[in-house]
């Protein structure tokens, strides 16, 4: 689980199975930034900053569920869903449909509870 004050971006990046290319296609900063700021965490922009808190939230919803496994979290994000039309929660994201998975787990999180 995500659960610090400082955002862990290559915890986030592992469990959601995203490349810094990944991340510097879907936010549009070039490549050799997004690997510096990745791992020195510092002169990340407010834009990806935001995303990493969401994508740590989702992540510790999920992992919450799983009762905190890592590994039960991780596979969850990176196989294919039939409830999702059969893409990852992890296409998902990558695609831009963040908030979609968002209620997704919101919804079925409540209906376990």
């Amino acid at each position: 689980m995500v659960k610090t004050k400082e955002t862990n971006y290559r915890y986030i990046m592992w469990v959601l199975g995203f490349t810094c290319i990944d991340i510097s296609n879907m936010s549009g900063i070039p490549l050799n930034n997004v690997k510096f700021q990745i791992r020195s965490g510092e002169k990340v922009p407010p834009l990806l900053k935001q995303c990493f808190r969401q994508w740590a939230e989702l992540i510790n919803s999920v992992a919450e569920f799983f009762g905190g496994d890592r590994t039960k979290t991780k596979l969850w994000f990176s196989l294919r869903n039939p409830c999702l039309g059969d893409i990852s929660p992890r296409e998902i994201i990558l695609i831009g449909r963040y908030e979609k998975l968002l209620r997704f787990v919101t919804n079925a999180l409540s209906e376990n509870s």
